[in-house]
């Protein structure tokens, strides 16, 4: 069993969270295991030859290498992450406890700060539109238009509480009278109220 759970971490950790590329010159795409374990490699190095000065090198190799996975792991991820406002009306709801990238000044993509989701305040129409995040410099009050989720959430696993009954299961799908008395929502979710012109 262990065996088998090894084997399924492995290959989960080993797929690719970029493009993968047919050019062989490429790099290779960054995948979870680069980020949980060394970079291992094959080759055997000579013991005989280890002196300050040999490890001062690799250290700085090490670093080099570290520093570069970060740099692409927002070049090529983090970056890819926020979609164009076209899209904005399939995004997923965000829930407290989530990483989110939040929209600042800067127009470069790749130094938008990540933070956490604290709590969502809602608008006069009860939906939510206001989230109150955690950054690594403090607290800050965000709208949900100006916040974008990573792939995973919270809501993508299945929550169980304490008592073993799903969260899922108490809440039903849509019945046949909720579809016929379908409203028309607006990018953020906010139901759309016709306008009355000349009383017609």
């Amino acid at each position: 069993m262990l065996t088998l759970l090894s084997d399924y971490e492995a290959t989960i950790n080993g797929r690719p969270l970029t493009y993968l590329s047919d050019d062989t010159k490429e790099l290779k795409p960054l995948t979870p295991a680069h980020f949980i374990q060394d970079i291992k490699g094959r080759e055997t190095f000579d013991l005989d030859l280890i002196d300050s000065q040999h490890i001062l090198k690799r250290v700085c190799y090490l670093h080099t290498l570290r520093s570069n996975l970060r740099k692409r792991f927002y070049k090529e991820y983090l970056g890819e992450l926020v979609r164009s406002p076209k899209v904005a009306s399939k995004r997923k709801m965000i829930s407290p406890g989530e990483i989110v990238i939040v929209e600042s000044k800067n127009p470069n993509r790749m130094n938008w700060p990540l933070a956490q989701v604290i709590e969502l305040f809602p608008g006069k129409d009860g939906v939510e539109c206001v989230a109150k995040l955690r950054l690594a410099s403090g607290e800050i009050i965000r709208p949900l238009q100006r916040i974008y989720p990573l792939e995973l959430s919270a809501s993508d696993h299945l929550i169980e509480d304490h008592q073993g009954t799903d969260i899922a299961a108490q809440n039903p799908g849509p019945t046949a009278a909720d579809v016929l008395e379908e409203v028309k929502k607006s990018r953020c979710g906010r139901p759309l109220i016709p306008v009355k012109r000349l009383n017609l």
